[in-house]
């Protein structure tokens, strides 16, 4: 937590060539999951059809996500060989994950960080071993937990 209060408030360094700001979180999740999103109702309509699998390895690759938070190693494989769409449970999970990755880039200005205080283990739940925020936003209830620990920094509150 302390590690996202740092983060909260700093303005990200300027470079020579700035990368256009995504505004809304949907903007930045339907990038990561190769879809337009613009409202909640979009998110839910991509699930129901389910997420495309080669999609799914994308978005691990590019946010060092281990591919088998969202599904069976092999059965990516042979999705994507296959050319098929992930189920609704595997589309949820990885959309979870979006949303959680979307909402830490959204905090620290910069996919980098995000990347470290996601990967990093955290005491997140009281009397549990630390786990890194994506591991723990597997589930929704860890995904709401993940979400009000950002939430509360980007608000300046413990």
């Amino acid at each position: 937590m302390e590690e996202a209060m740092k983060y909260a408030h700093k303005k990200p360094a300027a470079s020579a060539v700035a990368e256009p700001k995504l505004a809304s979180p949907y903007l930045r999740m339907g990038q990561m999951v190769g879809r337009k999103l613009e409202t909640e109702a979009d998110v839910l309509l991509a699930v129901r059809k389910g997420l495309s699998a080669r999609a799914a390895v994308g978005f691990a690759e590019g946010r060092a996500v281990d591919p088998k938070l969202i599904a069976p190693e092999s059965t990516l494989r042979r999705r994507v060989e296959n050319n098929q769409l992930l189920t609704v449970d595997e589309s949820e999970r990885m959309m979870r994950l979006a949303r959680i990755s979307s909402r830490a880039e959204g905090l620290f200005g910069d996919q980098a960080k995000a990347r470290v205080w996601l990967l990093t283990p955290k005491a997140l739940v009281s009397g549990e071993p630390p786990i890194s925020p994506l591991e723990l936003a597997i589930t929704e209830s860890g995904a709401r937990i993940v979400e009000s620990t950002l939430l509360r920094a980007e608000h300046g509150m413990p």
